[in-house]
């Protein structure tokens, strides 16, 4: 199903000027909250609706009083239109389980997160910075040849494991995430221990907070 944050901005104000009826209103949200816990809300531009689907998923909440249910519905409106600032704080995670929940999902590649879990496996094994250094230098040329799925989760952590890699490899700083993605487990400032958070998050080990 293609949607994204403009389509649900659309549907919402024909919605709440009385252009669509409610049913047919609430079949759509019901069709878009369906694709994203099949795994739609891997792709950035889905993940950026799913707050706003929660709300507007609540509105049908029977303990609702009319009034309060009015003046949510005009809060939500009011989000879509631009007309309020509200950043929104998303937990994530991938366990091994998604994938066959989303095996339908041609992003949730088990082949591509095997090739992740083997580096995060063997840079464990790395007894020194040098071992460590060798086995980031094996890693970095296979990862920089896989086909890149575009504007995903995957890839933006993807992209900012690689750029770890090579300040590891070539002794330079590491740049700024395209997604503030915050791994949820604390770790000290070396760059190894960011790198492995990273991995743990790819291969799904541990959540992370994404900021939207």
């Amino acid at each position: 199903m293609d949607y994204d944050f403009f389509k649900l901005k659309q549907a919402y104000s024909e919605y709440y000027n009385g252009y669509i009826a409610e049913d047919d209103f609430n079949t759509f949200i019901g069709r878009v909250y369906y694709d994203i816990l099949q795994g739609g809300f891997i792709e950035v531009k889905k993940l950026i609706t799913y707050p706003i689907i929660s709300m507007i998923l609540k509105l049908s909440d029977e303990e609702y009083r009319i009034e309060d249910r009015e003046k949510e519905k005009k809060y939500v409106y009011e989000i879509l239109e631009g007309r309020k600032n509200i950043v929104f704080n998303v937990e994530i995670s991938f366990p091994i389980e998604m994938y066959d929940i989303c095996k339908k999902n041609s992003f949730f590649d088990p082949l591509r997160r095997i090739k992740f879990k083997n580096f995060y496996n063997d840079l464990l094994m790395c007894k020194n910075n040098i071992t460590q250094q060798q086995c980031v230098l094996h890693y970095l040329p296979i990862f920089e040849n896989l086909n890149e799925i575009d504007n995903t989760i995957f890839q933006i952590i993807e992209k900012y494991i690689i750029m770890i890699m090579k300040s590891i490899c070539y002794e330079g700083s590491i740049g700024k995430s395209e997604l503030k993605i915050f791994p949820n487990r604390l770790a000290t400032n070396s760059v190894q221990d960011i790198l492995l958070n990273y991995l743990r998050c790819y291969i799904g080990i541990q959540s992370f907070q994404c900021i939207i």
